[in-house]
């Protein structure tokens, strides 16, 4: 039996969380105080970002080890269909404790890029003087493309 890791919707998630937050502590959700001000709106495909990180396939390559580490706890279970039915419900807790595990860890080891995904988002739109970005999928039409800056910037 493979667990499987759906990384993209959870980098996704937190990526989403964590600009949400900044958006939010920057001011950069309208309220009516501001609503009147025209502002130029970039965006970002922070998925392609993230992975044109230098770190992401290293860190990529460690969640596969530790997925691979943490599916070996599960050796004993060879006969599925001879296990009884509390050892079918321990292989079931198994599975549960074990996935949520290796998303923990695959959730600390993706923060940090993730981290720098949003900060060279930042930096690109304050040396630009963007005041809003958004991410890219949601853009219907218009708005500055600065997802090639960002990855210039995650280059070094």
């Amino acid at each position: 039996m493979k667990i499987t890791i759906d990384l993209k919707k959870l980098i996704m998630f937190g990526a989403a969380l964590i600009i949400l937050g900044l958006a939010v502590s920057a001011g950069m959700v309208m309220s009516p105080a501001n609503a009147d001000v025209a502002a130029v709106v970039g965006y970002v495909d922070s998925e392609q970002a993230l992975f044109s990180h230098p770190q992401y396939e290293n860190v990529k390559a460690q969640v596969k080890r530790v997925e691979e580490e943490k599916l070996n706890e599960l050796s004993g279970y060879s006969d599925i269909d001879q296990l009884t039915d509390d050892q079918r419900q321990q292989l079931m807790d198994d599975l549960s404790r074990i996935q949520a595990e290796i998303d923990a860890e695959a959730q600390r080891l993706f923060e940090p890029i993730i981290q720098d995904v949003l900060d060279a988002t930042v930096e690109v739109g304050n040396e630009s003087g963007i005041e809003v970005i958004v991410e890219a999928d949601i853009v219907l039409y218009g708005g500055l493309n600065l997802t090639p800056i960002v990855i210039g910037k995650l280059a070094g």
